[in-house]
């Protein structure tokens, strides 16, 4: 289990819950601020404005990881800014962890991001080596 800046409590006499463990853990994450994973069979809780340690990847055009980069908004109104991001697989990209994007196509999109969301496409038969990402400005 990897918690980082997560902070609350819960009622004092507990919380229940009637449904699946993931409706549970979205609304605990809504409630308290966080977002969650499993990687790796780990549960994972990282706070709306924590990131996971580590160092922070550049992805952009020229090392050929960025493959294409565009604009999200998401929150009432829409105020959160983000960015959808395609790129070659990269070990170690996490949600949680973060990202630099630097796009000389959209140089507006430049800059550091919390990934919300990872999926991966890795076709052992194929080409398909990607992984794209939901990344929001931190919060801090």
């Amino acid at each position: 289990t990897y918690i980082n800046g997560v902070e609350g409590r819960l009622p004092g006499k507990g919380w229940s819950y009637a449904g699946s463990v993931r409706s549970a853990l979205n609304q605990l994450a809504s409630e308290f601020g966080f977002s969650w994973s499993i990687q790796d069979g780990v549960f994972q809780a990282v706070g709306d404005t924590a990131v996971l340690p580590g160092p922070i990847v550049e992805l952009n055009g020229g090392n050929g990881g960025l493959i294409s980069v565009s604009p999200l908004q998401a929150g009432q109104g829409e105020e959160r800014m983000g960015v959808a991001v395609r790129a070659i697989f990269i070990p170690g990209i996490l949600p949680g962890g973060s990202i630099r994007v630097k796009s000389e196509i959209t140089p507006s999109l430049n800059g550091e991001y919390r990934i919300a969301r990872a999926s991966y496409s890795l076709d052992t038969f194929s080409d398909d080596w990607c992984m794209d990402l939901e990344c929001y400005t931190r919060l801090d």
